[in-house]
Order: C-alpha cells, then sequence, then structure tokens
C-alpha cells in the first residue's frame, strides 16, 4: 500500500474507484479524510491509501496541492524527481516551484522530468491531472409577471467573483453553444512565469442561443487553485 495525496476526483486513464473512506481529526484544525482508492495502472489493479487535501488558501502558488494520487518534493533544486513509480508510464501535471507544467510522462523507473531548458525548482506537486467543473442550472428571476422559469434565456455574459485563482486554466461556455471563452485578465503570468493568483471580479463573454435556459458550463484544468465565490449571468428573457 501507498499513501499518496488527492485533490479532487479524476477522470483519465488511471481512474479510480473509493472503496472505503474515513474522517480523522487533522493536526492544522481540519479534518483529514482518508480514501482507500482501487486504480487500474498499466492494466494492473493496485489499491492506495490517499488523503484529501484542505482547499488552498492566503498561501503561496508554489504550495498548491491540485493533482491527484500525486506527491510533493522539497529539497535541492532540480530538474528531475524521482519516487512516483506508482506513476510509471502515465501522464501527469507537475507545479513546479509555482510554474505549469502539463503532459508529462513518468518514466517506467517512476521519475519526472522538466522540459529542456526548464529552470530546476525546489518544490514540486506531482501527480494526475483532473478537471474541476460545474454545470449551473436553468435562470430562475423574479419578475412583474412571475418565475423566469420555462421561457427562453440568452446569456450576453457573466461575472465571476474569484478568490486566489489561476484563470490560465479556466475557461466558461454557454450549455447550447459549446464553445469554450478563456477567462482572460490583464499580467495573467508573471514576468518569472510562476502562475499568478487573482482575487476580484471579472467579466466573460458567452456566445449563447435563444434555444437553451441560460445554463453554462465551467472547467478549470490546471494543477493550480480555483475558487469562484459568486457567479452573475447577464442574459435576456423573454417576456
Amino acid at each position: 500500500m501507498h499513501r499518496h495525496r488527492i485533490a479532487g476526483s479524476f477522470s483519465g486513464s488511471a481512474w479510480g474507484i473509493v472503496e472505503s473512506a474515513v474522517v480523522t481529526p487533522g493536526q492544522d484544525g481540519n479534518d483529514d479524510l482518508w480514501l482507500f482508492v482501487k486504480r487500474t495502472i498499466g492494466g494492473v489493479t493496485k489499491r492506495y491509501i490517499e488523503i484529501k487535501t484542505i482547499p488552498f488558501e492566503y498561501s503561496e502558488i508554489a504550495d498548491a496541492f491540485e493533482v491527484d494520487c500525486g506527491l510533493t518534493y522539497t529539497g535541492a533544486a532540480v530538474t528531475t524527481v524521482g519516487g512516483a513509480i506508482h506513476l510509471a508510464g502515465l501522464i501527469v501535471d507537475v507545479l513546479a516551484d509555482g510554474k505549469v507544467y502539463r503532459g508529462l510522462t513518468v518514466s517506467g523507473a517512476g521519475n519526472v522530468t522538466l522540459p529542456v531548458g526548464s529552470p530546476a525548482a525546489a518544490k514540486w506537486q506531482v501527480g494526475l491531472p483532473y478537471e474541476a467543473g460545474a454545470d449551473t442550472l436553468e435562470l430562475d428571476v423574479g419578475g412583474k409577471d412571475g418565475s423566469a422559469v420555462g421561457r427562453r434565456k440568452k446569456v450576453a455574459a457573466v461575472i465571476l467573483s474569484l478568490l486566489e485563482t489561476d484563470t490560465t486554466g479556466l475557461e466558461i461556455t454557454s450549455l447550447m453553444r459549446g464553445r469554450w471563452e478563456p477567462v482572460r485578465i490583464p499580467s495573467i503570468v508573471s514576468p518569472n512565469g510562476m502562475a499568478n493568483l487573482f482575487t476580484g471580479n471579472v467579466e466573460v463573454p458567452i456566445e449563447d442561443s435563444w434555444e437553451g435556459q441560460g445554463s453554462v458550463k465551467i472547467r478549470h484544468t490546471n494543477p493550480t487553485p480555483c475558487t469562484i465565490r459568486a457567479f452573475t449571468p447577464v442574459f435576456d428573457a423573454e417576456p
């Protein structure tokens, strides 16, 4: 058995099934969620003991652990780390000193190497990628003549209230159109290449149609933090 850390649900080639779970008091004031997970890796069934990380809040970007079945390395600055034998042959995401590297392959010996030319990093988060997402319900607002439920609606934009979010991995689309719109803010990448965490409101234009009910889909794919505090649609509804 191995003890790994997870940050959320995962969908991909190394899928996992939680067979047992237990919550214990944590040492930092947060409860610890322990999971006994069955995974199929390289065609072989394996079981791991994994612990859910606490939500990212008011910390350094390099400390963010937003991968699944992953490990953390802290030490001398290097371009290759080992120890990920449980992920041998799989595609992983890496957050190295706050920089995002996606689609790296773990060697048969469990080593992960940054792309050629990348700077050495002293803190790594290595693990399976996962996609965080949400689908909103049909918009329901009151008017002079009653609820808007069942009436056609068209979303023109959404206003997101974000907390410490890496917007480079955040996209949004209407449920009908299916065209993903990236969430853009000024200076989304810092000069040193580290992910930039944004807190505040950002408006995202949406391509929608009258065939829908004002529902949208949100996804975040980077191994970085994303917290949406509020979601406000800008839309039209038929009378």
